[in-house]
């Protein structure tokens, strides 16, 4: 049994379990991004591998391509699990493709999931055409980029990013972890994944900064997490991004200090007062 068909067969589950986190009104765009995601394998099947190249550097149709040689560095690093927006045009429309790639130390059910997290939370808004230049905000959760494609050039640079990644990370592994969890009460992805220990990562250090939020805060990233990029951008961007500021290295120790906890919730609950 291929690898994405272990997915495949439990994406009702999968859906279910997202569902729970962010609506019920939410199962239609969870279920249509969940249609629209490629899992890559390249370590364990070989046709994934030419495949991956095909969508990283070869897409005829692809504006944020990688160059060759980066993508086979990408393919060759067994912790570089990662998804990955890619920018289409087709039938004079822009389009996501929502690729993942899993190497083979991350075919857990908890990598799938955050890594799944990421590509359901993906947008692609259109903001501005001239002439063959598109500017396109590419938003996944918290986090956004503005990007300038080419039409001529089959090119996009980025011209504006917003750097609020840590928090984005911090709380899609958080949320990963909870779906995980609930799944694992009555099914699994993989095999045997249900007997496997949680794998740490450095998002787990910062988790009791989330545990510290009321649920009403925690529910609130994610209703900025399916927020339009305009509406994000002209209105929640600064704030989130000042908010991420609190979780640069230098300002944390691990574990989590008290007072670090109350400065998160302090500020939390005086955004939470002036909504």
């Amino acid at each position: 049994m291929k690898r994405q068909q272990f997915i495949q067969a439990k994406e009702e589950e999968i859906i279910h379990e997202f569902v729970k986190l962010y609506g019920e009104d939410q199962r239609e765009r969870l279920e249509k991004n969940m249609r629209e995601v490629i899992f890559l394998f390249p370590d364990s099947q070989v046709e994934d591998k030419e495949k991956a190249l095909y969508f990283l550097c070869h897409h005829p149709q692809c504006f944020n391509s990688y160059p060759k040689t980066i993508a086979q560095d990408i393919l060759r690093q067994p912790d570089y699990t990662f998804f990955y927006p890619l920018i289409l045009k087709k039938h004079n429309q822009f389009v996501l493709q929502r690729l993942i790639i899993v190497h083979k130390e991350h075919e857990t059910d908890a990598a799938i999931l955050h890594e799944l997290k990421h590509a359901l939370m993906t947008q692609l808004e259109i903001r501005e055409q001239r002439n063959s230049l598109s500017f396109i905000s590419l938003k996944t959760g918290l986090s956004i980029t503005e990007h300038a494609c080419d039409e001529v050039s089959m090119e996009t640079e980025i011209y504006d990013r917003r750097k609020i990644f840590l928090l984005n990370e911090l709380l899609t592994e958080y949320d990963a972890s909870y779906i995980t969890n609930q799944l694992h009460q009555y099914t699994e992805i993989f095999p045997d994944q249900q007997q496997v220990e949680p794998r740490y990562t450095w998002q787990h250090n910062f988790f009791e900064l989330l545990n510290t939020c009321p649920e009403d805060i925690l529910n609130y990233f994610r209703k900025l997490e399916l927020m339009n990029p305009t509406l994000y951008l002209n209105r929640f961007a600064d704030e989130i991004e000042w908010l991420n500021a609190i979780l640069q290295p230098e300002n944390l120790e691990i574990p989590v200090q008290e007072p670090q906890k109350q400065y998160f919730l302090k500020y939390i609950n005086y955004k939470k007062g002036n909504r």
